[in-house]
């Protein structure tokens, strides 16, 4: 930070903060400029076009034509030689790291692209700095390299000071002798972020947050199933576990799921539990009951409570153990994978790249800053006060089922998953099923993709849920999109579920797309693509898609109304009373 600049505390809210701006000077600024034709991201020599050449009166033509040759040679020649001392000295500025999450703003650096020994210096228009002639290709340039060093995978170029870049805004220059080869302008970045120049900008990421692409597994059996139907199915699983356990969820209040991962743990099985240390409504006293319980054992169990963590919430919920991969659209309680209230949907997985690249994943989200024993959590961490609501049993409608897949993909918020999953959904031709808990408007990209998709023919349905702390919002996004439907004759309809007994309310985050399902914990809005770490799979075969496509269907038309057996008792007595013995109440069967 620059003397004389105000350093911006830490935020109180967590988040990835994504910005995009026109490329022209790669300028942040809160309202992004009009592009201007006048300026240029790289600044090298001007060159005109060669309109043409007046070569006056033709004496001789093939002196005249041996002129022209020789002459144009002549233009080439000089051309590439400028050209070429440009190239010789060019590069560009890769990456930012204006606001370290540390004292002082210890560690700020600079990532270059450097393309031959030259003399290269870097200034923020205050102070300037000479680049070791020895410095060529992808380097990161910085005054404590130590500080560094996790941060980044290119060599490191240790100088003795360095520009104090403004956390309200600062510019970054590269040059070569007395010609600028690049320049960075930025604005009030988050802290702890690196910003990436991009064609239309700065993407700014966490410096503790992965940057991975889809990863695309093998194909095989994959168990599929659905909650609340198989309520048990999570504790089985985990139940299994010879080697590891390495689970990642939101909350963590399910007794089941607990007594699993101390017993793994009992027996050896090394057992690592990561989950938020602020979820909405306030810290469970059941979760610090059942983190109170693992950590009296060998488990490693970490807490994302402080302010410079990656990601706003850690909303993933995943567990791999062994050789395979659970992910699930639920938390960790008994109203999710305890199949007591929420519609979900769930998967088992044995691809090597998935496994791999999710215990990748808890190990990256782990160990970032922000994360901490539970240990060292518990005396910061304020217990809400409540007891967890009644448990409730729901039929089994659809039981679990192993399908064969073609290929099985990954897909992470706020890496690639927004990306990846809009591109599918708009290039459907049959059909896009989406169950959701909620949407957060018709502008967010993955609806605007299934619009898209509808534009196009594919038939779309959207299912939401009708659970009173959502229904008001819900069903304003269902009209928004009856309107599109019907002001532009597409196939699309959207509508709030009824689950006739067969669940309490929606909470999964699924979607099928033609051949493909996808599940996991991305909840369709800004913040859950952009800023929450979320975990996906993508399941490509027609076992898989049939499987979750035949729950929408059944969700969709509702069921035959059968009432929750933790009330049937209760019910039955108040029907005699009232001398309603006898009548039945029946719906849509399904």
């Amino acid at each position: 930070m620059r003397p004389g600049h105000s350093s911006r505390s830490a935020p109180t809210a967590r988040s990835t903060l994504l910005v995009r701006t026109p490329r022209i000077d790669r300028h942040w600024s809160r309202a992004p400029p009009p592009a201007r034709p006048d300026r240029a991201h790289s600044i090298g020599p001007n060159r005109a076009p060669f309109d043409r050449l007046d070569r006056g009166p033709i004496v001789d033509s093939r002196i005249a034509r041996g002129a022209w040759t020789l002459l144009v040679l002549a233009v080439l020649l000089c051309a590439l030689s400028a050209s070429g001392a440009a190239a010789a000295d060019s590069g560009s500025i890769v990456a930012i790291y204006p606001d370290p999450i540390a004292d002082e703003d210890a560690g700020e650096f600079v990532v270059l692209e450097l393309s031959a020994e030259a003399n290269y210096t870097l200034s923020d228009g205050e102070q300037t700095i000479t680049i070791p002639p020895n410095a060529t290709g992808r380097v990161a340039v910085t005054a404590a390299p130590e500080r560094v060093r996790p941060f980044v995978d290119v060599p490191i170029v240790a100088v003795d000071t360095f520009p104090a870049l403004a956390n309200s805004g600062d510019e970054v220059v590269l040059r070569a002798g007395n010609r600028t080869v690049d320049r960075v302008v930025y604005a009030d970045p988050e802290e702890g972020a690196i910003g990436r120049p991009v064609d239309d900008g700065i993407t700014w990421r966490h410096v503790d947050a992965t940057d991975r692409d889809p990863v695309v597994g093998s194909g095989g059996p994959a168990e599929t199933f659905l909650l609340p139907d198989a309520g048990g199915r999570v504790c089985e699983a985990l139940s299994t576990a010879d080697r590891r356990i390495e689970l990642a969820g939101y909350t963590l209040t399910s007794r089941c799921v607990t007594d699993a991962l101390v017993t793994a743990a009992d027996r050896g099985v090394r057992v690592t539990v990561l989950v938020e240390g602020d979820p909405a409504g306030g810290f469970p006293p059941a979760m610090a009951e059942r983190l109170d319980r693992l950590a009296a054992t060998d488990a490693t169990v970490r807490v994302v409570t402080g302010s410079g963590a990656p990601y706003r919430y850690h909303h993933a919920k995943y567990a791999v153990v062994d050789d395979r991969a659970v992910v699930t659209t639920e938390n960790f309680k008994p109203a999710g994978t305890g199949g007591h209230s929420s519609r979900g949907w769930g998967t088992i997985v044995t691809s090597d790249a998935v496994v791999a690249t999710l215990s990748r994943t808890i190990d990256a989200d782990a160990g970032a800053r922000g994360v901490s024993n539970w240990s060292a959590a518990r005396e910061r961490i304020d217990v809400a006060n409540g007891s967890a609501p009644a448990a409730t049993a729901y039929p089994e409608r659809i039981p679990p089922r192993t399908v064969d897949t073609e290929r099985t993909t990954l897909l992470l918020a706020p890496d690639n998953a927004e990306r990846a999953l809009a591109a599918r959904i708009r290039t459907a031709d049959r059909r896009v099923l989406i169950e959701q808990a909620g949407i957060g408007g018709v502008d967010v990209p993955l609806v605007q993709a299934a619009i898209d998709a509808a534009e196009n023919g594919t038939r779309v349905r959207v299912l939401l849920s009708a659970a009173w702390y959502a229904r008001e919002e819900n069903r304003a996004v269902v009209s928004r999109l009856d309107t599109i439907a019907d002001r532009r004759d597409l196939p699309l309809e959207a509508k709030l579920s009824r689950p006739h007994g067969r669940f309490e309310k929606i909470h999964a985050k699924g979607v099928v797309v033609d051949d493909r399902a996808y599940v996991g914990s991305l909840n369709w809005n800004f913040n859950s693509i952009r800023n929450n770490r979320e975990v996906v799979v993508g399941l490509q075969g027609e076992g898989p898609a049939a499987y979750f496509a035949r729950a929408f269907r059944a969700d969709w038309v509702g069921g035959r109304w059968r009432l929750p057996v933790g009330l049937a008792a209760v019910a039955t007595v108040c029907w005699v009373a009232l001398g309603w013995v006898g009548r039945r109440i029946e719906f849509e069967q399904g």
